[in-house]
Order: C-alpha cells, then structure tokens, then sequence
C-alpha cells in the first residue's frame, strides 16, 4: 500500500467543517402537543413568543398571519415563530382541525428550564434559527415530519438524560427537514408534488380505515400509480416501505389510544387490524419495549401527574 504524506492523512482525518450558524446548535424540546382545535375556537393570537413554535397543521383550513405575510391554512404546511415574533390566525367556521404543535429552544441555557409558556422577557436570551429558513412551507416530506413529531410527543412523556438526548437528535433532524423541503425548487418540487399527493391519498385511506388489510395493489390503485412507482415514491416520501409504515402507524396510533382513550386493549386491537389480542400484544411489546397494559398503567399515570 503506498504511504501518505501528512497532509494526506490530515484530509482523510479532519472533521467536516460545520456552517459557523449551526454548530452550537443543542435544541431544547418545551412543549409537543397534539392539538385537536375545539369548533368554538377560532381565532389564535400572541403578540410575542418567549422561544421558538412550530405551528404544523395536520388538518385544517384558514389563514395564518406571520411577520407580516398572510398564508392560507392547509394540511401539511408549517409554520415557524421565532422568538420574540407573534402570529394570528383565524380557522373556517365548521373545519375540522387538528396541530401538531412544538415549542423549543434552539440553544439550551438556563433560562431555558422553565415551564410553557416560556417568558417573552426571556426572547432576546434565544438564539434564533436563521433567516434563510422560511418561516412558512408546505412541506414536502411530512410523513418524515409527522413521524419526528410522534417521537418528539412520546419524548415529551419520558424523563432521563437518555430521553433528552434523544430530544435534541430528533429536533435537530426535524431542522434539517425543514431546510431540506424548503431547498426543492423548480421541476423537481413539482414532480414531488405530484408524487407527494398519490402518497397523501394512501396515507388519507390508512387514518379512515387502519385496520383494514390492504394489499399492495390495493394501495397503488388508491395513489392512482403503478405497483413499481407507487413503492419508489412511498418509500421516498417515509423512508419506509408501505408495509412497514403500516405496521408502524398503527402501533404508533395504538400507543395513543392506550394514553388518551378508555378502549379496552382488544378493542384497539380489532381497531387496528390484528388478529388477537395475544398479537396485538407481541408487535407492541417489540415495537415499544413494554406490553399494551404495562405501557398504559406506567405512561398514563406518567401524563396524568403532569
């Protein structure tokens, strides 16, 4: 093997340097809630945020007013407030909508280790994600982002620095996501967007009817593309196959319905399309590391003494 002189090896060695605005970057998560906005409220404003809000939209129509621009409300778009920013929005009388909702510091110090909501005395303490990411975006990669959040909400719930630091990876990959959608442009983001609705369409038959048991043809004729295109284009927009993020998504629902509902364990069992109760308890348990019944005494309790 021929040697390497030392500036050889220094290259091979030497650490990719990092943009000097994001190399300190250590994200502290607040808040994560999933929000399902009651029909009597309507209207939401604050004249000044303490730290940073992703406002996601899941569902929902209306307007958003944000740093002076008014963007029209639509599922899947995102909206970021940094600190020391306000917003306004108003919702359509009669539309269903549900947010996913995040507050977090973008440099954890110790003013950062208060409860939500975060002072707005506290805004010019923060260090602010920077102008070169939008603070609006209807995102192409969401299932991507939808998922984060999941893991973000579950975070939330859980205490240990293992669970912090597992925070901050989460966060900081929901960052790079951002900067990644807002980076497609021209053709290629109009190709996406056209693959991204086939997608959207699956993923809207999957929360109507996750229990039932689709085939792979089933799920291309639903996206209205071919079997071969269909798996390429779910695959990009998840980072899954179609059978994997079916098992996923309903475990991921079933873990929610065991927190946030009364159901018996059989019924989000049938509910989610698994043979049994016995099966239903396997998957979970290899899923999640604990048992349906275990999960729900350990984590309800966990939620409820918040």
């Amino acid at each position: 093997m021929p040697s390497m002189n030392t500036n050889q090896k220094q290259a091979l060695f030497r650490s990719p340097v990092l943009p000097s605005q994001c190399r300190d970057w250590s994200p502290y998560l607040r808040l994560a809630h999933d929000f399902a906005v009651d029909s009597g409220n309507r209207l939401f404003a604050k004249e000044s945020l303490g730290d940073h809000a992703l406002h996601y939209f899941y569902q929902g129509d209306g307007s958003y007013e944000l740093e002076g621009q008014v963007h029209a409300i639509v599922p899947h778009s995102v909206f970021l407030v940094r600190p020391g920013t306000g917003y306004r929005f108003q919702l359509t009388p009669g539309a269903e909508v549900r947010m996913y909702n995040l507050h977090f510091d973008l440099v954890e110090i110790a003013a950062s280790h208060c409860m939500f909501p975060c002072p707005v005395a506290d805004a010019p303490l923060k260090v602010c994600l920077p102008d070169n990411l939008p603070s609006f975006q209807h995102l192409a990669g969401y299932s991507t982002y939808e998922q984060l959040f999941s893991q973000l909400l579950d975070a939330a719930g859980r205490s240990g620095e293992s669970t912090h630091l597992h925070s901050k990876g989460l966060l900081l990959e929901l960052i790079a996501l951002l900067y990644s959608s807002a980076g497609k442009e021209g053709r290629q983001a109009t190709i996406w967007t056209e693959h991204n609705a086939a997608v959207e369409r699956v993923l809207h038959r999957l929360q109507v009817e996750p229990g039932y048991s689709y085939s792979l043809d089933e799920l291309a004729k639903i996206a209205g593309v071919s079997r071969s295109l269909f798996c390429r284009i779910f695959r990009t927009a998840t980072g899954m196959t179609p059978q994997h993020y079916l098992n996923r998504f309903r475990l991921e629902q079933a873990s929610r319905d065991l927190l946030f509902t009364s159901m018996q364990i059989k019924e989000i069992a049938e509910r989610y399309g698994f043979a049994s109760v016995h099966h239903f308890t396997r998957k979970f348990s290899a899923f999640i590391g604990e048992p349906p019944a275990v999960f729900r005494r350990l984590h309800k309790n966990t939620l409820s003494d918040k």
